[in-house]
């Protein structure tokens, strides 16, 4: 086991919304409550709750607004975001 996987055993998984804030889709926590409740935030083409965290990987996020499609490609290890792109 390296130093970074055991810091990692100790760290949260990412939350869908602090990534979504961080790449520059701004929602209040009832905007993105409402979203989910609405079933319009996808993860791997699965919709989540509003308390989902990110596996390792790599995940798709979907955000769907009005008549307006987000799409995130974001590949997490050891629990933190590696890289993130705008589909």
């Amino acid at each position: 086991m390296t130093i970074g996987q055991l810091l990692a055993h100790f760290k949260r998984k990412p939350h869908v919304r602090n990534v979504l804030k961080d790449n520059y889709l701004k929602l209040t926590k009832a905007e993105y409550a409402n979203l989910c409740d609405w079933e319009h935030v996808h993860v791997n083409m699965t919709p989540v709750n509003k308390d989902y965290r990110l596996d390792d990987g790599v995940n798709i996020i979907e955000v769907f607004c009005k008549n307006n499609v987000f799409k995130l490609w974001i590949e997490v290890s050891n629990k933190s975001v590696v890289r993130s792109y705008l589909m």
